[in-house]
């Protein structure tokens, strides 16, 4: 366990990351798994899905680096 400049803990911090990452995930499939399939006549609906799906994709990408 690392510690910051004050001497603080920052696993809390580190394991929140993971957590929100995973939480991403989560969203990301259960957009691609459960909802897109009802969406097979309302084609903007399915556009606004696809445009969250690459938006949640692009914050998990940024938290990478």
């Amino acid at each position: 366990m690392r510690r910051n400049k004050k001497g603080v803990s920052s696993k809390i911090e580190i394991t929140g990351w993971k957590q929100y990452r995973l939480n991403l995930k989560e969203l990301k499939e259960k957009i691609l798994k459960e909802v897109l399939p009802l969406t097979d006549n309302l084609l903007s609906l399915k556009i606004a899905l696809m445009e969250c799906v690459r938006e949640v994709e692009r914050m998990l990408r940024e938290r990478r680096k």
